[in-house]
């Protein structure tokens, strides 16, 4: 009896303390999500997107320009920036307590913080993507730069994200050929679905391999040292929680730029 007594009193502690923690502040709220380059990261999507269409239109000519430009311009709309922001910033404030954004931003300020941050804007450019392409081989021999790599990958559940956010890409860039090339059909969403899961292992296995490669090529320059206490940076509790939020909040922000994107075509 006084071993249960003990389990119930600390339960009640620890819902306490979760009730009572000290909601994000809005200018911590701002801090995080810049430091942390989610706002860059947000601001491609909408480029993103059209890049999907630019892809499919190079496999469909029949698709005229005056639609081609019709899509683009509703694609934008849909994938507004400020409005994809808005529901993450939601996500995040739902777990994301004071207490855990003292923790990020300290760490996103530190020498290390901002040297990794650093790394990974120099390698999101145009030209270090085609670099990567080209140092691939060289950089794929390095196992233990892999090994941690997919540590990083599985802590913030890189692969998952990208594999989620294709899915909703493709399905928007989809819906909006679909309904433009033949506006008297309706669409058959689930039947593309149901042929884009056919894909999954297959996907999923070509994603994986490039977050790693992405991941070794971003952090080739950071010491092994380094990047250990990144990975243990990146599986506390605190950033756990804020990477969760995120990822739940990107799926939900391409939600909602897909149903805008089907209701303005309807």
């Amino acid at each position: 009896m006084k071993k249960i007594i003990q389990i119930i009193a600390l339960s009640l502690v620890l819902i306490s303390s979760n009730l009572f923690a000290k909601t994000i502040s809005d200018k911590s709220l701002t801090q995080v999500m810049e430091l942390s380059g989610l706002n860059e990261q947000i601001a491609q999507y909408p480029n993103m997107a059209l890049m999907g269409m630019e892809q499919e239109r190079l496999t469909n000519n029949s698709i005229p320009n005056d639609k081609f430009l019709k899509m683009k311009t509703l694609m934008l709309d849909a994938y507004n920036t400020d409005e994809m922001l808005a529901i993450i910033k939601k996500e995040i404030q739902k777990t994301t307590s004071q207490k855990d954004a003292d923790v990020l931003i300290s760490w996103y300020k530190s020498p290390l913080g901002k040297k990794i941050t650093d790394a990974e804007k120099k390698a999101s450019t145009p030209n270090a993507y085609s670099n990567m392409l080209k140092e691939a081989p060289t950089l794929l021999q390095d196992k233990k730069r892999v090994y941690f790599a997919r540590l990083i990958d599985r802590s913030i559940n890189a692969t998952k994200m990208t594999i989620q956010i294709q899915k909703k890409t493709s399905i928007a860039v989809f819906i909006a050929i679909s309904r433009i090339i033949h506006p008297e059909e309706k669409v058959d969403v689930e039947k593309y679905k149901i042929i884009i899961a056919a894909q999954d292992e297959q996907i999923e296995v070509a994603i994986e391999q490039m977050m790693i490669l992405s991941f070794v090529y971003s952090y080739k320059n950071i010491s092994i040292d380094n990047l250990e206490k990144y990975i243990v940076f990146l599986q506390k509790d605190d950033v756990s929680k804020f990477n969760n939020s995120v990822v739940n909040g990107i799926v939900k922000a391409l939600d909602n730029a897909s149903k805008k994107m089907t209701r303005k075509l309807n």
